[in-house]
């Protein structure tokens, strides 16, 4: 089995890492919400998903959102030069844009 080595040293490297990191709390964080909007719809709140009931999953989405918020947040730090050149309108326009934009 071979591993991929990372270049941490690099923004693309650390990016990486990152949306690794964020993926699998974020999904998590979907699917409770998911399964948590079955006990909300009107039916019994005695119902078990999975082994678990509504505390239990309630529990792990709170768990699930308090692990993936500072994640979130590193992510964004990470791209901070991106949203100040969104400020700024300095990003580069897509292609489809451009092409757009010249045909007229």
């Amino acid at each position: 089995m071979a591993f991929i080595k990372i270049d941490t040293s690099s923004a693309s490297g650390r990016n990486y890492v990152a949306v690794l990191l964020v993926f699998i709390p974020f999904i998590l964080l979907i699917c409770t919400g998911l399964v948590m909007l079955m006990y909300h719809i009107g039916k019994q709140d005695t119902r078990v998903i999975a082994g678990l009931g509504k505390a239990d999953w309630l529990m792990m989405h709170k768990i699930t959102a308090i692990v993936a918020f500072p994640m979130v947040v590193w992510h964004l730090v990470l791209h901070y030069s991106w949203f100040v050149k969104l400020d700024t309108l300095k990003l580069k326009p897509r292609l489809s844009i451009r092409l757009c934009s010249e045909t007229k």
